[in-house]
């Protein structure tokens, strides 16, 4: 009887494949992980941007006078709740990293965006009867000083891939955060 010789001298064509195949997806997996992470403090950003306006807005239709203060120190975003004068905790809600835009409205002309940056700060708060936005903001100092028809129309966090956008109404005061994938 004549015995099988068996040659070990290298892989097959389809152990070559498995074996790619395999690689392709767990890199694949591994690319989709890092982006979801790298986008996880922008998403943290914008919500707690996003919550704490809706309780700025709460808060001045309850007849105090409440304004939500962004500003940015230190390569990150903080923000500020101010109701009846009186200064809220300061909470820093965009790590280093994650770069933080707004657009203005000016007289029914939509502008681009502005990337804050050190030093900067924004102002928002609401009409108290309609639950408007406010125009913007200049100086706090009494009386509070405003751009006439300048109102906010969008707050935007980014990280990596990921944008987060705040979309402003000024007439209504209502807002929506949604998400994009910058290529």
């Amino acid at each position: 009887m004549r015995k099988w010789e068996s040659d070990d001298r290298g892989f097959s064509l389809v152990e070559m494949i498995i074996v790619v195949a395999i690689i392709a997806a767990l890199s694949g997996i591994v690319m989709l992980s890092a982006n979801v992470l790298l986008g996880l403090p922008a998403r943290k950003c914008a919500n707690t941007v996003y919550s704490s306006l809706s309780k700025v807005r709460i808060t001045t239709m309850g007849k105090k006078t409440a304004v939500l203060k962004l500003y940015m120190e230190d390569d990150s975003i903080y923000l500020q709740e101010i109701i009846d004068g009186v200064n809220g905790e300061e909470k820093r809600v965009g790590s280093k990293g994650v770069i933080f835009a707004y657009a203005l409205e000016n007289g029914g002309v939509k502008g681009g965006e502005t990337v804050m940056k050190n030093g900067d700060e924004l102002y928002l708060d609401f009409n108290r009867s309609t639950g408007a936005f406010q125009e913007k903001i200049i100086s706090l100092g009494p009386p509070i000083t405003r751009a006439d028809d300048q109102y906010y129309i969008s707050l935007s966090a980014r990280r990596g891939r990921s944008l987060y956008t705040i979309e402003l109404i000024p007439l209504t005061g209502k807002m929506s955060v949604s998400k994009n994938t910058l290529r």
